[in-house]
């Protein structure tokens, strides 16, 4: 009788865990800081338009919610190099979540545009911080495939 031996094939899946502590972390501060961008992200033209600012008003409050986020990519990666990423995240959580507060009350449309200015530094800061943890977290294995 022959005997047919066979090697076993490699494995598809990293012997190491995926799923480490810090890389959870990393996924709940994502998790909350998209949540807190998107609560206000539909709330903030409604608010200018209340405050009879009109359509343009409410697009001066997205655009510079947009021009915040963009500043704050471009320059995230400086900073990232010079705090931290613990640092850098913790600066983008706070920029984007006290601003909100000033909202409670009725408020210029000048006070919204600041605010919307800020918030989108703090999502800028916080999006590109997480992506760059996850990147850095991820076991070497899953990038080759």
């Amino acid at each position: 009788m022959s005997t047919l031996t066979q090697t076993q094939p490699a494995r598809a899946v990293p012997a190491g865990r995926l799923l480490s502590v810090p890389l959870a972390a990393t996924f709940l501060a994502e998790f909350s800081s998209l949540t807190s961008f998107f609560l206000l992200l539909s709330v903030m033209p409604m608010l200018a338009a209340a405050a009879g600012s009109g359509s343009s008003g409410a697009g001066l409050i997205t655009g510079s919610l947009l021009l915040g986020t963009v500043a704050a990519e471009a320059a995230a990666a400086a900073a990232i190099r010079r705090f931290g990423y613990r640092a850098v995240l913790g600066a983008g959580a706070v920029l984007l979540g006290v601003p909100a507060l000033v909202l409670l009350v009725p408020e210029p449309q000048a006070v919204m545009v600041s605010v919307s200015f800020v918030r989108g530094l703090g999502f800028g800061l916080s999006g590109v911080t997480t992506g760059a943890l996850t990147a850095r977290l991820l076991p070497p294995e899953i990038g080759r495939a």
